[in-house]
């Protein structure tokens, strides 16, 4: 969780960056705001990622799988990496488009 509050950081969309920006485009920052379209920006972050993993991790195979020692683990550790980094790239992709949408909102451009 704490990878995905340094990308909206680094993406210029968390509050502090948002308020800059619109200061420098001479914008209300409710209007920045409003065209961020991901659940991730902002202070509930932490539910929408617990709940993406979740609906993510939660499969048959996986849950039949665990009861099979070797195959089993093989499984969960790929599974594991499998998950995370669609989660994180998932999240790095919508992220990118909402940073976008915002410069576009402050400046009119791309």
């Amino acid at each position: 969780m704490g990878v995905i509050v340094d990308f909206c950081k680094c993406l210029g969309l968390d509050d502090a960056s948002l308020q800059r920006l619109a200061n420098i485009a001479g914008k209300p920052v409710e209007d920045l705001k409003a065209v961020v379209k991901t659940p991730l920006v902002g202070e509930k972050n932490a539910e929408v990622i617990i709940r993406m993993h979740t609906l993510r991790i939660n499969s048959t195979a996986e849950a039949v799988l665990d009861f099979i020692p070797i195959i089993g683990t093989i499984f969960g550790a790929g599974s594991s990496f499998f998950v995370t980094y669609r989660l994180l790239s998932d999240a790095l992709d919508e992220l990118t488009e909402d940073a976008q949408r915002v410069v576009k909102a402050a400046f009119g451009t791309d």
